[in-house]
């Protein structure tokens, strides 16, 4: 499956409300910064209100902004979690698969997939894992015990 927020990449969807952040800051800035001007200035109440307009609009964009990536990142974790649900059989939690898509390894007791992969001790927890098909890809396959999932 093609997963292309996986891992360190998850903090780019939040790269335009950092952006729209950052406007808001500078416009909340530039008053303090030209204060001394400001105060001699006759458009004075235009400018400050011009300024708090400007700031409102860009802290509401990056609200916004801020939320589509939450959005984002929520569907991309429902989908990996139907993925792994309808392509190999396995019921994760939410949490679980937060885990595996932050690059994590949970651990899950599936005796059958152990025995199929020859492992000691199926019984036992052994991690699921999401590995590259390529170096460096985006597309990715689900790995228990650092094996292969078995194909059916």
């Amino acid at each position: 499956m093609t997963i292309p927020y996986f891992g360190p990449n998850q903090n780019l969807v939040f790269v335009p409300a950092l952006f729209a952040l950052l406007a808001a800051t500078i416009a909340i800035c530039l008053p303090i910064v030209f204060a001394p001007r400001l105060r001699r200035s006759p458009r004075r109440p235009a400018i400050l209100a011009l300024v708090v307009v400007v700031a409102v609009v860009a802290l509401v964009g990056t609200a916004m902004l801020a939320a589509r990536g939450f959005r984002t990142l929520g569907d991309e974790r429902a989908a990996v979690r139907t993925w792994i649900a309808t392509t190999y059989d396995v019921k994760l939690d939410p949490g679980q698969v937060g885990e595996l898509i932050d690059g994590g390894k949970p651990e899950r007791s599936i005796p059958s997939v152990a025995e199929a992969l020859g492992l000691k001790n199926p019984d036992r927890k052994k991690t699921l894992e999401l590995k590259p098909t390529v170096v460096g890809g985006d597309t990715y396959e689900l790995y228990f015990a650092e094996k292969p999932w078995p194909t059916r």
